[in-house]
């Protein structure tokens, strides 16, 4: 009869991680042709997808670009890019700082009557609040919020 090698295990109970230790999403970034990715505030984004990509492993990275969603986005790719909250509420001057009171104020109101901020996309709704509310023009469409 043959004798299997039994794998040790560790005491510790941990096991050494296969991830890279010190890759920053700005080098995984680098490894890809200029205006694929994107990189704010510690996190990689997909310039065509408006998504936060898991850098520490390559092979999501491939798996994204190879996906049929990104080759669709790719192609249609209209050059803006995703911020982080953090960045955008990072904010210089009494303009931009009234627009930012205004966005989260909107943000306040919406959670409190139960309505999605997707609403706020309807076009009758986003002319309602240009003509007729204060600073309305400054509340962005949904699309210009950051996701998660």
């Amino acid at each position: 009869m043959k004798k299997l090698a039994v794998p040790s295990v560790s005491t510790t109970g941990k096991t050494k991680s296969h991830l890279p230790p010190n890759l920053t999403a700005k080098e995984r970034a680098e490894k890809y042709a200029t205006g694929t990715f994107h990189v704010d505030d510690g996190q990689m984004f997909c310039s065509s997808c408006n998504k936060v990509i898991d850098h520490l492993r390559k092979s999501v990275v491939d798996k994204h670009l190879e996906s049929a969603v990104h080759k669709q986005k790719a192609e249609r790719h209209q050059g803006s890019k995703q911020q982080t909250l953090k960045k955008v509420l990072n904010c210089k001057t009494s303009v931009q700082i009234e627009k930012v009171k205004i966005c989260q104020e909107w943000i306040r109101v919406c959670a409190a009557s139960n309505s999605p901020l997707h609403k706020s996309d309807n076009p009758l709704m986003h002319k309602f609040l240009q003509t007729h509310v204060s600073n309305g023009g400054a509340i962005p469409k949904v699309s210009k919020v950051v996701h998660n």
